[in-house]
């Protein structure tokens, strides 16, 4: 007698061999190593993007930061975030048994629609969480038709 999984695909167990893949790639070849011996590794903070009937709403996990190490860019249609986290050289790095926070610059790049209004963005950050609000254009806000009777 077989087992047979239930809804399986044949190609389920082939996307999560590539996602380890993947994901060994990246913790293996994104670490810069440099010849002063300070280890740092280039990082993508998660952004969670929300879009209400007001705004398109970004959140950035930014654990650590201060508002200087944040640059918030809108260009050509697109919301650039990027930031830049110094390895704290405080001690000899001989010192260390293990490193394991994420050091170095970061990129992310948005395309955003054009019922945004670019000159009225705002930007908070708070207890480790970059908020950016794109707020619409009234012309992209849902409104309501009223519908007459003849």
């Amino acid at each position: 007698m077989h087992l047979v999984r239930f809804n399986y695909s044949p190609y389920g167990d082939l996307f999560n061999l590539q996602r380890t893949v993947n994901r060994w790639l990246d913790s293996t070849f994104n670490r810069n190593w440099s010849d002063d011996a300070e280890n740092t590794m280039s990082f993508v903070p998660p952004v969670d993007v929300r879009e209400t009937a007001e705004a398109i709403e970004f959140k950035a996990e930014l654990p650590g930061f201060e508002k200087d190490q944040i640059d918030i860019r809108v260009d050509a249609g697109t919301l650039i975030i990027s930031g830049e986290r110094k390895f704290e050289n405080n001690a000899d790095t001989d010192d260390y048994h293990r490193i394991e926070r994420a050091y170095g610059r970061f990129q992310r790049v948005f395309t955003l629609p054009s019922t945004v209004e670019t000159d009225k963005i705002t930007a908070n950050l708070k207890n480790g969480v970059l908020s950016v609000s794109l707020p619409k254009s009234e012309k992209a806000k849902p409104r309501q038709i009223p519908v007459s009777v003849n």
